[in-house]
């Protein structure tokens, strides 16, 4: 089951919120050799941006709850 969403799936996350993950991962590692933000850091420039997609902004506000 989807922790984000709650969708039946057998795994973590549904597919959207799995792609959402994968491209906030590959996407930090350019922000992090760029500006030396933590994990932490990043994702809270990412849910306070107001181009962020909603899957990625879903993800990352889990993420950065999972952690605090």
């Amino acid at each position: 089951m989807c922790v984000v969403c709650g969708t039946n799936d057998e795994t973590e996350y549904c597919k959207r919120h799995q792609s959402a993950y994968e491209n906030l991962v590959k996407t930090y590692d350019i922000w992090q050799r760029a500006t030396e933000l933590s994990w932490d850091e990043y994702l809270g420039k990412v849910i306070e941006n107001e181009f962020t997609g909603f899957w990625a902004m879903e993800v990352a506000q889990r993420l950065k709850t999972k952690k605090g």
